[in-house]
């Protein structure tokens, strides 16, 4: 006799979970809804327990009131072998980040490295939705804790270049978090970034603007290089976007590029609104 669990699933997960192996149709339960596991062994424990507060998630959120949301994670699931994708928004059926939010507070609290390995992996996922869910929990993490996503710099600026444009800008804000830390290994692969910065959408051209201020920061040979095209984008970006960038690339402004920054800043000064050149002359003042 082998002990079996009806739990609950994501109606989409169904078909390709029900092997005749490991997962079967839901005995004597909606079976495009749920699914039987048998507590043999052919499913390692902490992936039950996974499924287990993916089910409770799931059943609980049918008996609340709509825009009651439910998240729940057993103290099982982060730190061992569990599946880091499971836990997503997008697959508890969440239209928020809110399971994503505090899926990355976990990893960070728990400083589980190797779920967060997982969820680089994710980022190739030929599923949009779960791409699109790791990046979030990624940066999410590098906000929180830039250490733990720190050596995966590599992985962040190879996803500049995919098509997916939710990963390329979460990737590029990751790579803000991680230049402090990382600085030689993002420029050794600077063509990369300044090639995202040029064909990028908004949102990554903004990120690259904070990557390109740090790298300028971080060392003088790099700033040789870099700082030309931070002028160079003062001098040609669009008005309205003038303000933000000098201000993300105030934290590399010293003694000697100051002058060069702030001619920079005075030569688009009639383009701008009064509130906008206040924001400059507010940014002047603090350097």
């Amino acid at each position: 006799m082998v002990d079996i669990i009806d739990l609950r699933v994501n109606p989409k997960e169904v078909d390709s979970l029900v092997d005749g192996k490991k997962y079967y149709s839901g005995y004597h339960m909606n079976k495009k809804h749920w699914v039987t596991i048998c507590l043999d062994g052919s499913v390692p424990l902490d992936a039950v327990f996974c499924r287990i507060d993916e089910s409770y998630v799931l059943a609980a959120e049918k008996k609340l009131t709509k825009g009651t949301k439910v998240i729940s994670f057993s103290k099982t699931q982060i730190g061992k072998d569990c599946f880091m994708i499971e836990l997503l928004a997008c697959r508890l059926d969440h239209n928020d980040e809110a399971p994503n939010v505090e899926l990355a507070q976990k990893l960070c609290d728990s400083m589980d490295k190797k779920g967060i390995q997982e969820l680089v992996e994710g980022l190739k996922s030929g599923e949009q939705a779960v791409a699109n869910d790791c990046i979030k929990v990624l940066y999410e993490i590098g906000q929180r804790k830039p250490e733990l996503i720190a050596d995966f710099a590599d992985d962040f600026i190879t996803a500049l270049s995919g098509k997916n444009n939710r990963v390329a800008w979460g990737s590029m804000t990751a790579l803000t978090y991680i230049a402090p830390l990382k600085p030689e290994g993002i420029f050794n692969r600077l063509p990369k970034i300044i090639t995202a910065y040029k064909k990028g959408s908004v949102i990554t051209v903004d990120n690259s603007i904070s990557v390109f201020a740090q790298l300028c920061k971080a060392n003088n040979n790099y700033q040789t290089k870099i700082f030309p095209i931070l002028l160079e984008h003062l001098a040609n970006c669009r008005a309205k976007e003038i303000p933000q960038h000098a201000e993300r690339m105030a934290v590399c402004i010293n003694s000697g590029n100051k002058e060069a920054f702030i001619a920079a800043l005075e030569a688009r000064e009639s383009e701008l609104s009064e509130s906008q050149n206040s924001r400059i002359l507010k940014l002047k003042k603090s350097l």
